[in-house]
C-alpha cells in the first residue's frame, strides 16, 4: 500500500454534467490504491444543512451521496463554520460546496485530522486548512448519549451507514468496516448536531 495525495476537484455546475463528473469519480477510484482524499470545490451538497435555504436540488443530493457511499469515503466535519460559499448578497444564499473527503485507511493514517474553514476578502468561497498533524494528540474516545435518538434524523445516519454496500464478501470484513462508518458517520452528526444545540 502506498500513499496517495489528495486528488483536487472542480465540479461542474450543469446538472449533466454533474452526473458525469460523480461517474468519473468512480471511474479514477481504482487508480488510487491506499490511502485517498478528495478535496476541493464539488459544486454538490450531501445534505440539506449544507445549505441555507430550501431550494435544493435533491435528486444531485442523492446521486452525490450515492457515490459517496460506493466509493467508501467519509466526509470531513468543518470546523468554525458551517458554510463555505456565499453569493454575497443582502439576503446571502449560502452553501457548503468545498469539502474533503477521506477514505477509512486515510483516516486511520492521520487519527488527528482536522479541518478548518478560513475567511477570504479574496473569493466568495472560504480557504480550507487541513491538518493532519496535531502533535502528539490522542484521539478521543468516541461516547453515544442516551438522548442521541430522540432526534428525528438519528434513525436516518443509521439506516445510510446499514445498508450501505460493500465489495467485500467476508461477514467480518463487512461487519467491521460497517461499524468504522457507523462510528465516523456518528462522530460527524454528533459534532454538527451538538453544535447547533449550543449555539
Amino acid at each position: 500500500m502506498h500513499f496517495q495525495w489528495p486528488t483536487s476537484v472542480y465540479g461542474p455546475r450543469e446538472d449533466e454534467d454533474k452526473i458525469l463528473f460523480l461517474d468519473e469519480l468512480e471511474a479514477i477510484r481504482d487508480a488510487c490504491d491506499g490511502p485517498w482524499a478528495l478535496t476541493g470545490d464539488f459544486n454538490l451538497i450531501l445534505s440539506e444543512a449544507d445549505k441555507n435555504n430550501d431550494r435544493i436540488d435533491r435528486a444531485n443530493l442523492r446521486r452525490f451521496r450515492r457515490t459517496v457511499a460506493t466509493l467508501e469515503l467519509q466526509d470531513l466535519h468543518l470546523h468554525v463554520r458551517s458554510f463555505t460559499w456565499s453569493n454575497e448578497r443582502d439576503s446571502p444564499t449560502l452553501v457548503r460546496l468545498d469539502r474533503v473527503l477521506v477514505s477509512i485507511i486515510w483516516d486511520e493514517r492521520f487519527p488527528n485530522l482536522h479541518l478548518r474553514g478560513l475567511g477570504s476578502d479574496a473569493s466568495d468561497h472560504c480557504a480550507l486548512l487541513l491538518q493532519t498533524n496535531l502533535g502528539q494528540m490522542t484521539k478521543a474516545r468516541f461516547h453515544s448519549e442516551l438522548f442521541w435518538p430522540k432526534f428525528d434524523d438519528f434513525g436516518e445516519v443509521l439506516a445510510m451507514v446499514w445498508w450501505r454496500q460493500s465489495s467485500t464478501w467476508d461477514p467480518l470484513v463487512y461487519l467491521d468496516e460497517m461499524l468504522r462508518n457507523l462510528l465516523w458517520e456518528l462522530k460527524r452528526w454528533a459534532a454538527t448536531k451538538l453544535g447547533e444545540i449550543k449555539l
